[in-house]
């Protein structure tokens, strides 16, 4: 078994795989033996070794990391880098600190306070406004079951449904 200096992220996958995200690359586990993913390692590789997060469906693993975001195809058995969230050009992209699905399976990449919609070739930015205030300083995002929840930098949390917002707690405290 490799060591673990830290780890990052887990994710335990249907298809019978765990998937260890640390700050020196990914690790796959198949219950008997592990598989290193690192940059340089293989050519689709990782655009770093410093793995900020992990999300997952029946097709592909999401993985953001320090310089880029990439997916690894299951049927292809091989990463791929998102064009607009890569370092390919040399120049540092946004980074992605959080990856979720929404409730229609869409794909949600938290970068530098905003949300994006991605797919596998495009990223849109995605405007969220409550009360006609625009949501700018998300700093975490997390899927519940029923409810996306958002928090902001000034401690407002916020809950979607997907479609509408409620307000749980603003930064002044008050509740809803």
């Amino acid at each position: 078994m490799p060591v673990l200096r830290r780890l990052e992220r887990w994710r335990n996958h249907g298809r019978g795989f765990l998937w260890i995200a640390t700050r020196n690359g990914l690790q796959r586990f198949d219950g008997v033996t592990f598989e290193h993913f690192m940059t340089g390692r293989q050519p689709h590789q990782l655009p770093s070794n410093n793995i900020l997060d992990l999300w997952f469906n029946d097709k592909q693993l999401w993985v953001s990391t320090a310089r880029g975001v990439t997916y690894f195809d299951y049927q292809q058995n091989r990463f791929f880098r998102h064009p607009q969230f890569d370092s390919v050009n040399g120049s540092q992209p946004p980074v992605v600190s959080k990856i979720i699905a929404d409730f229609s399976d869409n794909l949600l990449f938290l970068s530098e306070s905003r949300l994006w919609r991605a797919t596998t070739k495009t990223a849109t930015p995605v405007t969220l406004s409550y009360n006609g205030d625009t949501l700018i300083n998300i700093s975490n995002i997390h899927m519940g079951e029923r409810w996306i929840w958002l928090t902001e930098r000034d401690g407002s949390l916020y809950v979607w449904d997907g479609r509408s917002f409620d307000v749980f707690k603003d930064s002044q405290e008050n509740t809803i």
